[in-house]
């Protein structure tokens, strides 16, 4: 497996994420967003009524990364909100942003060969298929399980571990056994493939490991 030949510093963790974020061609949000405190607002709603299952509002106000699509009138590139939690290292912060990136990317490019414009296909499968929500997810976390191990040379099997269990939860919409078990097998699989010491097969894993290959991280 590759892993980085020098500590990964909070200097590197920002140019990495300015240089994510502009070949993906969205826009970062902070921690501290009027964005962030809508979804709380809406996702304490959706408690109290019981109308769909996510997130608590403490839990996505502290602890979840979100990519917004860009609406038109209001912004015209998707957005990354920034989860306290995840600016609380480098390395987080730079895992994360991998992360959100590919949403970028799946959010463009995912169902360019729709009947609907690619992000509108995109977010309704999204919300609507439990089998796309984990195939999505189990991607992009893909990316993330590849930089958190390039960047600190733990197990990247380790790592998938952890992120499938955060499928596990209700933000996701209780995914069942079958669409646990896709997103375990292709998490898996992505986990073998950094092992192997290349990258993912996704945009954002390959920008990342050129970055890092470009900034002499990478012997």
């Amino acid at each position: 497996m590759r892993k980085i030949n020098r500590i990964f510093t909070q200097s590197d963790s920002d140019s990495f994420v300015a240089h994510m974020c502009a070949r993906a061609e969205c826009d970062l949000r902070g921690p501290e967003t009027w964005e962030r405190d809508l979804l709380a607002a809406l996702a304490w709603i959706a408690q109290e009524t019981h109308v769909v299952h996510t997130w608590s509002p403490e839990r996505l106000r502290e602890n979840v990364s979100i990519t917004l699509p860009a609406i038109p009138g209001l912004w015209d590139r998707p957005r990354v909100l920034l989860a306290p939690a995840a600016a609380a290292d480098p390395v987080s912060q730079a895992a994360v942003i991998a992360h959100e990136c590919q949403h970028v990317y799946q959010l463009r490019h995912r169902y360019v060969d729709s009947l609907w414009p690619a992000p509108l296909a995109y977010i309704y499968l999204y919300g609507t298929s439990d089998e796309a929500r984990a195939a999505s997810e189990a991607e992009a976390s893909g990316c993330d399980v590849a930089v958190d191990a390039w960047l600190t040379g733990r197990d990247p099997n380790a790592i998938a571990s952890e992120r499938l269990a955060s499928l596990e939860g209700a933000g996701y919409g209780h995914l069942g056994v079958g669409d646990l078990k896709l997103a375990a097998d292709l998490m898996r699989s992505y986990a073998a493939t950094v092992g192997s010491g290349i990258s993912p097969p996704m945009r954002s894993a390959h920008e990342a490991m050129d970055w890092l290959k470009n900034n002499g991280l990478f012997s």
